[in-house]
């Protein structure tokens, strides 16, 4: 019998980075370029799909913050609650990996526990050139000890599956260990104060 879990993702990064095309690829298999469909994200959108992990049906709920810096504050409910958060730049225009440092610290200042995943986006518009100017980014990543993924929303297929694969086996892993601590605590807690053998009740 499989197991369920709940779990909330963040998905943050700069404006126009396409965090919207990359969660709509995921969830709905399409693909629609930001200026066509939709415009920029306001405070914060929510989109959920399940991912079967061995015997878990992990439900994501992914939550599209808003990339402009004045809406920042307006996400910070959604950030505290996080498990794992999706730090999203622009493969095509590296200027926008300097600003998520910012989201980075965003984050952690209300979530310190929240684990990272740097992701970036719009891989088909890179040219041969700029493969090789985003070399310190995986460096950065390596050092950081934070999983880094190239994807194309565009292109879509087993990159972006792998991408939300692996939040889903790091919530599920999440949830394991705190499982594992409450009840260390709660053994813990059951212990004090019980009398020792040979001690008179």
């Amino acid at each position: 019998m499989s197991k369920r879990i709940n779990a909330k993702v963040i998905v943050a990064g700069p404006a126009a980075t396409g965090k919207t095309c990359l969660i709509e690829r995921f969830v709905n298999n399409v693909f629609a370029a930001d200026d066509a469909t939709h415009g920029p994200t306001l405070g914060c959108d929510c989109l959920q799909k399940a991912v079967f992990v061995e015997n878990t049906e992990v439900h994501l709920f992914l939550y599209d913050t808003a990339g402009q810096e004045r809406f920042a504050d307006m996400a910070a409910s959604y950030y505290r609650v996080g498990e794992v958060c999706l730090l999203c730049f622009d493969m095509s225009d590296v200027s926008t990996f300097d600003r998520t440092q910012f989201w980075k610290k965003k984050v952690s200042d209300h979530n310190p526990k929240c684990l990272f995943i740097l992701v970036g986006t719009k891989e088909d518009l890179l040219s041969e050139e700029q493969k090789s100017s985003l070399d310190p980014i995986s460096r950065w990543a390596e050092e950081e000890g934070i999983p880094y993924f190239p994807t194309s929303a565009l292109k879509g297929g087993e990159h972006i599956r792998f991408l939300f694969h692996v939040v889903a086996e790091k919530c599920i892993r999440l949830k394991r260990e705190k499982q594992l601590s409450d009840s260390a605590g709660l053994k813990l807690q059951s212990s004090i104060g019980q009398p020792k053998a040979g001690c008179c009740p």
